[in-house]
């Protein structure tokens, strides 16, 4: 099984890592191959004009080092092969491309649950690779208990009870 997991250095894709290895153990799967995939921002031309190319290239391999750092240590650590790969661009299109280009047979993803007004107001990483994927797309979520209450609870009631009071002043 070859499988792709996009990493950022965050806990979640740690934890998609951790996932990975325990399906392997869990299945035997000794022949296995796992690519990390650290995906960098594209940055923009007003900003990459000013600066040497080698000082671009030496920062976003620092970002990328630092981004695959924690689950190499994992890997490393459980004696299990792998391969870490840059791209560029924007995150979903390159989860994508490289598991095209990689023939990979699934993607694991590490979700960071993020505040109810992240949700509505950012792009979605996970939900852009879901689309466009032909393969299965395993997310992997944080455990519901650490969410905080005001994202659940007590921003959408607050939300709901302002329209409420918005349409009944009318």
């Amino acid at each position: 099984m070859n499988t792709l997991i996009p990493v950022d250095g965050s806990a979640a894709s740690t934890r998609a890592v951790r996932h990975v290895l325990q399906q392997q153990a869990r299945l035997g799967l000794r022949q296995a191959r796992i690519t990390l995939l650290s995906v960098q921002p594209v940055l923009y031309r007003h900003i990459t004009r000013h600066l040497p190319r080698a000082e671009l290239a030496a920062y976003r391999d620092s970002r990328a080092r630092a981004a695959l750092a924690p689950a190499i240590a994992l890997l490393r650590e459980a004696g299990v092969p792998y391969r870490a790969l840059v791209a560029e661009g924007p995150i979903g299109q390159a989860v994508l491309d490289e598991a095209a280009r990689t023939g990979a047979d699934q993607i694991v993803l590490g979700l960071r649950r993020k505040p109810a007004w992240q949700r509505m107001l950012l792009p979605s990483i996970s939900r852009d690779v879901m689309d466009g994927a032909t393969i299965p797309v395993a997310i992997l979520t944080q455990d519901s208990a650490r969410t905080d209450l005001w994202s659940r609870f007590a921003l959408p009631a607050g939300i709901g009870i302002g329209l409420t009071a918005w349409m009944l002043a009318d």
